[in-house]
Order: C-alpha cells, then sequence, then structure tokens
C-alpha cells in the first residue's frame, strides 16, 4: 500500500476514535481531589494534575489579589491534551476529542488557603 493511503487510513481511524469517545461523553459534573482521575467515558479520562493558588490569604494585606489555577490532563483514544481553567479562563474544548468541553463553575474556586494545601474542584463536563 502506498504511504499517502497508509496515512489516509490512520487518519480515518483516529478521526472515527475522536468520534466515538465524543457520543460516548455524557453531560455531567465531577469534583476531584489533586492528583485524582475520573472517567468520563470508555478510554477517555481526566486527571486533576495540580493547582496554582497565589491568592491573598485572608486577614493579610497583598499588593495582589493573586490568581487560582487548575491544571488537568485530558487522555483519550487520540492522545492528551494538557489545559489549565481558571476563574479568568473558566472553559476548555478539546481539539482532539470532537468538541468535548470541560467548565469550572463559578462557585468551584474556593476560599485562599494557607494552612491546608489539599484542594479539590469541581468541574462539569460536556459536549459544545
Amino acid at each position: 500500500m502506498p504511504l499517502p493511503l497508509r496515512l489516509l487510513g490512520l487518519i480515518a481511524v483516529l478521526a472515527t476514535g475522536a468520534v466515538a469517545a465524543q457520543e460516548t461523553v455524557k453531560p455531567a459534573s465531577y469534583t476531584l481531589a489533586m492528583g485524582q482521575a475520573a472517567e468520563l467515558a470508555t478510554g477517555v479520562t481526566l486527571s486533576f494534575d495540580s493547582v496554582n493558588d497565589s491568592r491573598c490569604p485572608p486577614k493579610v494585606q497583598c499588593v495582589q489579589a493573586g490568581q487560582i489555577r487548575y491544571f488537568f490532563t485530558l487522555s483519550g483514544p487520540v492522545g492528551s491534551e494538557q489545559f489549565s481553567l481558571s476563574p479568568d479562563t473558566p472553559a476548555f474544548t478539546s481539539a482532539k476529542l470532537a468538541s468535548l468541553s470541560i467548565t469550572l463553575p463559578d462557585a468551584a474556586t474556593p476560599a485562599p488557603r494557607m494552612n491546608n494545601p489539599s484542594y479539590t474542584v469541581t468541574i462539569s463536563v460536556g459536549n459544545k
């Protein structure tokens, strides 16, 4: 088989995997602890990797308010994507999993923490 036909065959397989993954992911909300993963569908996993919280702690005077940003990895049959969510950028649409969208609801942002660095985050998953 000539190389171009093999490449077309691979593209067709990857595209079929993306469509199949999109069809099996049902809209839902997930609450994840840092380091935890959720299976969104067969072969599709969302991992909460880390958080960067530079917000001003309660009862402390700061020059800047800071921000919180959550880091994730979305893994599926066509590869992985790393992305982040924050109150300023609360949505992500997958380029690899046929319009799968992941959002950070407004109520998901916890108060700044100093002594308890363990975080959980609630995200919503759906199709755009």
